[in-house]
């Protein structure tokens, strides 16, 4: 039914020359903090990443402690979380996954 409203039925929406959306492909967590670098320098109110960082990277522990070190120093920071353990009767979780 959405679809057929936003296709139909509302006017086409201006587009928000304020919000930029980054594609971070499969950056490595080095060269992904790197980028958050140079996009925190033009103070963003908020940087989001659509990325989950489940565990330590074995093969690269400077590249996590860079990526944390970016993450520290953004304003604004939303990231991803996973939600499990569904109780169907209560309609709630009982457990929240966040990145490492």
């Amino acid at each position: 039914m959405s679809d057929y409203a936003f296709s139909e039925i509302r006017d086409e929406p201006t587009a928000d020359t304020n919000i930029v959306i980054v594609n971070i492909g499969n950056l490595p967590r080095r060269a992904l903090a790197e980028q958050i670098q140079i996009i925190n320098q033009y103070e963003p109110l908020a940087i989001g990443i659509d990325a989950f960082f489940p565990e330590p990277k074995e093969d690269d522990p400077i590249g996590d402690v860079m990526l944390a070190n970016a993450f520290k120093e953004i304003k604004n920071l939303v990231l991803v979380s996973r939600l499990e353990g569904h109780d169907e009767e209560t309609d709630t979780y009982n457990e929240i996954f966040t990145s490492h």
